[in-house]
């Protein structure tokens, strides 16, 4: 019997002057604050806008620091000399007195031993903008710096928070190896970033666009191969992590991987043998690559001096690191920073733990990923092959992804920001770059 009276009262009282009226979407009629669940929905968006905005700064302060003073050394350093100079045939450019290729014909690719991709991209910088430190060192910088960059959005596509994505990013930056082989004019750092974007591309969605960039990667250093075995053991990981639940994994979800691998398949020996058709000394690209694949098993312990080679194991350790170039009182070492490299091992622990009980790749990616990039290295290490830190390159995202995922899986909201301090303190400790002009 009371119940007209009470709907008539709360009628008067929601009417009454001086109450907020809310419209359909909770904003307040008079002025007044918002909601707090619509202030609490605006708190990701500010913090993924944040999280951009600090992505940006340090996209720029790395370009800063990799294309700052570029030009020094003036001289060539470690593998310099092999790639310049192999454009420098290949440009049929003046071949100074200690090319090690003075005698070879000119327009042809004198470095064998690796896919031509990589001194193409030298010799049109150097066509570019001469044949100097800057022609020789700005691709390594800026595909360097854009590796940065693809490893935040492949962290991103695998799942993981923009906060993850970006200290992983961080990490990556700020390693000593990442650092000096964006500054140098070698084939690794290249390879790296065209194999990160091809694993990008995977996860977007794009897998005929993923083959196209393993086959980039590939092209330019055939451990870029290691990008589409990486490929296949994520596929592997997914389908071992839905195993146990009974139609959470069909096989129509290789195809994806089917199409990455026609691509690369198709694409790479069609790439290969049009560069040695331009540029080369090869039929075809099986006699290419079976050159590669035996000349790089002629690199054992036995055929010669094996000053500052390491094992797999030590690279972990950061043990071995390399003199790139001593001259003057200026030195460039090669070696991982500390504070990256030594959280290898439990990185790698909590992504095996996490694998199972998460739904994002992240962990899948990191053990993919690393196992790729790392395990060849150590089989070809045990059957006698001579193994150099600098391997180690491809690997480092992986891990740096896996580090900034462990950070930030405690409730400790402070641990990323402690350990991104910890990686700066690390690479400004053992600046690769020394003394000098």
């Amino acid at each position: 019997p009371g119940r007209p009276a009470l709907k008539r009262r709360r009628a008067r009282r929601a009417v009454s002057p001086g109450r907020p009226q809310r419209g359909a979407a909770g904003s307040v009629a008079d002025g007044r604050p918002p909601p707090v669940a619509a202030t609490t929905a605006a708190a990701p968006a500010r913090a993924s806008r944040a999280v951009l905005v600090l992505l940006g700064l340090l996209v720029i302060v790395s370009l800063a620091g990799r294309v700052g003073r570029l030009d020094r050394p003036a001289s060539l350093m470690f593998d310099e000399v092999y790639y310049v100079n192999a454009a420098r045939v290949i440009l049929d450019a003046p071949r100074p007195a200690d090319n090690p290729w003075a005698w070879h014909r000119p327009a042809i690719d004198p470095n064998v031993e690796h896919p031509p991709g990589g001194k193409l991209l030298l010799a049109a910088s150097i066509r570019l903008l001469g044949d100097n430190p800057w022609g020789w060192r700005l691709p390594g910088a800026l595909l360097g710096t854009a590796a940065i960059l693809l490893l935040y959005v492949l962290a991103r596509r695998a799942g993981a928070l923009p906060g993850v994505a970006l200290l992983a990013a961080f990490a990556f930056a700020c390693d000593d190896l990442a650092f000096v082989h964006g500054r140098v004019a070698t084939l690794d750092g290249p390879q790296v970033a065209l194999m990160l974007a091809g694993l990008w591309a995977y996860l977007a969605g794009r897998p005929v666009l993923a083959g196209l960039g393993l086959v980039a990667a590939a092209l330019v250093k055939i451990a870029g191969l290691y990008g589409l075995a990486a490929l296949v053991a994520l596929e592997a990981l997914r389908w071992w992590r839905a195993r146990p639940t009974p139609g959470a994994w069909r096989p129509g979800a290789l195809r994806p991987l089917l199409l990455t691998t026609a691509a690369f398949v198709v694409g790479y020996p069609l790439a290969l043998g049009a560069l040695d058709l331009g540029w080369g000394v090869f039929k075809n690209p099986l006699e290419h690559l079976s050159y590669v694949w035996s000349y790089g098993y002629t690199l054992t312990n036995t055929s010669g001096s094996a000053a500052a080679t390491s094992a797999p194991w030590q690279w972990l350790l950061n043990r071995v690191p390399m003199l790139y170039h001593h001259e003057g009182g200026a030195t460039v070492r090669a070696a991982m920073n500390p504070l990256v490299v030594y959280a290898t091992v439990p990185a790698l622990a909590w992504a095996v733990i996490a694998a199972r009980r998460r739904t994002d790749d992240v962990p899948l990616v990191v053990l993919a990923l690393f196992a790729a990039c790392y395990l060849p290295y150590s089989l070809a290490a045990a059957a006698g092959r001579l193994s150099y830190i600098y391997y180690f390159l491809p690997a480092l995202p992986a891990v740096a992804l896996g580090a900034a995922h462990l950070a930030s899986a405690t409730r400790t909201r402070l641990l990323p920001w402690l350990y991104a301090a910890a990686v700066l303190g690390g690479f400004a400790w053992r600046f690769p770059y020394r003394g000098g002009p």
